[in-house]
């Protein structure tokens, strides 16, 4: 008895702004921003059991010829997701008192969960209340495969230009990004008796293997650059926010 869960995502999710502000003897402005965000669940259970049954090798009753007993469960949902958010903005001003100023914001944002905190993935292979003989082999597997890989990241550039002698120019630029990475599962092989019954078979083999994998990768960078003018002035702010959970 085989069952398996492939459940597969693959989210991209990609912004990208671009803004420019020109002027040629007043304030030039050019604020912009991307944002990119993906949220992807797999929910369900996993099972491969037998249950209120009576299984015998051949000369019992009823027959069933000799041969091995599989119970096989797996989970081997997949979650694959890259986010970006890129912001570009040029700011430009040619008076001899102009002003130019540029303003960028990139965020990307991505949650991904198999599974959920108050309902975990459940992947169970069990016999409950049943009588089994058999003269083979007796394999009760219960595997869970899972993985997360997530890839984000956020850029900002900003760029203003003050050719005047009294000229102004002013660049500030911000990324974020932010990776919530989390499985919620219950992974159980198990044989649970009742009253009169019994599990025989000439080798048992019971297991529960839990391969969970979370890959995830995240970076943000912030570029400001101010060219001529009499008063400069630029910066930059980053932020990275990442957790996992298993």
């Amino acid at each position: 008895v085989l069952f398996r869960s492939n459940a597969e995502i693959d989210a991209k999710s990609i912004a990208v702004a671009v803004g420019a502000g020109l002027s040629t003897g007043g304030v030039a402005l050019a604020v912009t921003g991307a944002g990119a965000n993906s949220l992807n669940s797999i929910t369900g259970d996993t099972k491969a059991f037998l249950s209120t049954s009576t299984l015998t090798s051949a000369g019992g009753s009823p027959a069933v010829n000799d041969v091995d007993l599989t119970l096989n469960a797996t989970n081997a949902s997949d979650i694959d997701a890259t986010i970006v958010g890129i912001a570009v903005a040029v700011g430009g001003s040619a008076g001899t008192v102009g002003a130019a100023a540029s303003v960028p914001i990139g965020a990307a944002i991505t949650e991904n969960r198999i599974g959920l905190a108050s309902d975990r993935n459940e992947v169970k292979a069990y016999i409950d209340n049943s009588t089994v003989t058999i003269s083979g082999d007796l394999e009760v597997h219960a595997n869970l495969l899972s993985g997360i890989n997530a890839g984000v990241g956020a850029g900002a550039m900003g760029v203003a230009i003050a050719t005047g002698a009294a000229g102004a120019g002013l660049a500030a630029s911000g990324s974020g990004v932010g990776a919530t990475n989390q499985v919620f599962a219950a992974v159980e092989a198990n044989l649970t008796g009742g009253s009169g019954r019994t599990v025989s078979a000439k080798d048992i083999d019971l297991k529960a293997t839990d391969l969970t994998d979370i890959d995830a990768d995240a970076g943000a960078a912030a570029l400001s650059v101010v060219f001529g003018g009499s008063g400069l002035g630029s910066g930059g702010v980053t932020i990275e926010i990442g957790r996992a959970h298993v």
